[in-house]
């Protein structure tokens, strides 16, 4: 008998996490990642990087003039403004427009994060706030008048319950690579997510999927907004990581996004993975629980009730009930891996990708299970087909059987997922590049290195390379700056004409500059694997057990 289907655990995965990060940030100190000496650190005005608050650095917007800072050799525009606030008569209702602004924006300090709902995702220098549809750009110092760069849009991780796009400085990649970086906040939790009948009523079309439509609104406030900051609205790249990476899964479906951008890079999850979406039954029945929970029962006045409930009580409502919205309304008609199949999405070309380890940050708290207990939660998890798990993932094989357990989550959630997005996206026609990341000594997340575990490549790993990551347990080593020049050439060489190439780079140690990355195709599925020596594998499927994985989820 089967007990449990190993996909369906990702959800509970991802929410652990969030409540890791919770616990783990709620403490913070000096020796935090917001510490001053950290690179990409946050200071007390919640601004990333090390900032030169004396320039005059003004941009003239749609919605009005904008002051922005320099950052390093890039310049930054913090806590932009891409909607109304979503706060009373307007929570729980679609993005509009911001109200344009007279004078000059003070564009110098971010903005707070959304409201937490596991109950927080950001460090204690961040404040955070139902009001909090924000953006942040970064650009290179020396735009010419009239030059369009490409732009790179990226929606943070976090289970959609914590996180926030201000934990992503864009600094190092805008000023070596010539791109426009937007980072964005997004509704979480339940003023994300929350398909309730009277909502619904109220506007069918939304399906409670607030998150997305806030997702989508920051992207047409960058088609009509992003020109003023020298880039080019016509060469949009989305990206994300994890829930994140959801969101990018969503948009290549909503109908809403259409037009709005050109090319996705999909990091650390599978298309199909319906996290916090269902049918409308279901997502209102599980909406109508946390209302009650949040003490405003179904009746006349319910909609007032919820729109004024203390922020506290509706992270606390949360614990006890998890609303969702709806597949099948007008935001999201499908289910993102049910309409790519279809052909029902905007074909562009894609990156998809993973890292070596997910599972490591997934179950770090259970790094010093014994081999007894790991033999007791496989036989509970996979029943009848616990003795062919056993005897993939023997933890003979492994230092510890902490890391045959990260094996085996790895495999049956993060990576043979990653796998099918590429099946599914080159099935599509579409030009379809695949990575692993796999440095054996990158740093984990604040908070996740148990002493003398090993976490490197866990789940998230690759954001320290990409970004002036604010989240990261250290700082990034010569070597392994080396290989982050080179992953960040690769992700902007894509946004500039959909090919990921990194001519230039300071490449890799043991690499003759950067290694070629070969598209995947039917003929030819192969990955390109992103260490301290970047090489191209075609044995991912093998190495993974992507086999008796897809069997395991039957």
């Amino acid at each position: 008998m089967k007990r449990n289907r190993p996909h369906s655990r990702i959800t509970l995965a991802l929410t652990s996490v969030g409540i890791m990060v919770a616990a783990l940030l709620s403490g913070c100190t000096s020796d935090s990642p917001a510490s001053s000496d950290s690179p990409g650190s946050t200071d007390s005005s919640g601004s990333a990087g090390n900032s030169d608050t004396s320039s005059a650095l003004v941009v003239d917007t749609p919605d009005g003039a904008v002051q922005g800072v320099v950052v390093g050799e890039a310049e930054a525009f913090y806590g932009l403004p891409f909607a109304k606030p979503p706060v009373y008569d307007t929570m729980w209702t679609a993005p509009t427009d911001p109200e344009p602004w007279e004078g000059t924006r003070d564009a110098r300090k971010q903005a707070p994060a959304c409201l937490q709902f596991e109950p927080t995702g950001v460090t204690n220098a961040q404040p955070t706030s139902l009001d909090c549809l924000y953006l942040d750009v970064y650009r290179p110092k020396d735009i010419a008048a009239g030059e369009k760069l490409p732009v790179m849009v990226f929606y943070h991780g976090g289970g959609n319950t914590q996180g926030s796009g201000v934990l992503y400085g864009g600094q190092t990649l805008a000023e070596r690579e010539r791109v426009i970086l937007v980072s964005t906040n997004y509704r979480l939790g339940a003023s994300g997510n929350f398909a309730l009948a009277a909502l619904n009523a109220e506007d069918p079309s939304s399906g409670g999927a607030f998150a997305l439509l806030d997702q989508i609104k920051a992207l047409d406030w960058v088609h009509r907004s992003i020109e003023s900051f020298g880039g080019d609205p016509n060469n949009v790249t989305i990206f994300g990581q994890s829930a994140g990476a959801q969101a990018v899964c969503k948009l290549l479906v909503a109908p809403g996004s259409e037009g709005l951008f050109h090319k996705a890079i999909v990091q650390s999850i599978g298309c199909g993975l319906n996290l916090g979406i269902a049918d409308q039954a279901t997502a209102e029945a599980a909406s109508e629980t946390y209302a009650e929970a949040l003490g405003c029962p179904a009746g006349e006045d319910q909609l007032r009730c919820l729109r004024y409930a203390w922020p506290a009580a509706m992270v606390t409502a949360f614990s006890d009930a998890k609303p969702m919205s709806i597949v099948g309304s007008g935001a999201l008609p499908v289910a993102p891996s049910a309409g790519i199949s279809e052909g029902s999405w905007h074909k562009v070309p894609v990156i998809v990708g993973s890292t070596r380890w997910e599972s490591r940050l997934f179950r770090q708290a259970d790094h010093a299970i014994t081999a007894e207990q790991y033999e007791a939660e496989v036989r509970e998890t996979y029943g009848d087909n616990a003795e062919r798990v056993l005897a993939a993932y023997p933890v003979s094989n492994y230092e510890s059987p902490f890391q045959a357990l990260s094996a085996l989550g790895t495999d049956t959630m993060m990576a043979c997922a990653a796998e099918d997005n590429a099946v599914m996206f080159n099935g599509q026609g579409v030009p379809t590049y695949k990575y692993e990341f796999d440095d054996p000594t990158s740093p984990t997340l604040f908070g996740f290195q148990p002493e003398g575990v090993d976490m490197a490549s866990a789940h998230s790993a690759e954001l320290a390379y990409l970004f002036d990551f604010t989240l990261g347990d250290r700082p990034l080593t010569d070597d392994e700056t080396k290989l982050a020049h080179t992953m960040q050439a690769y992700w902007a060489a894509f946004a500039r004409d959909g090919v990921p190439t990194a001519e230039g780079s300071e490449g890799a140690e043991g690499s003759e500059g950067a290694v070629e990355w070969l598209a995947y195709t039917a003929d030819n599925p192969v990955t390109l694997s992103l260490g301290p020596t970047i090489k191209t594998i075609d044995a991912f499927t093998t190495v993974h057990n992507c086999e008796l994985v897809a069997e395991l989820a039957k």
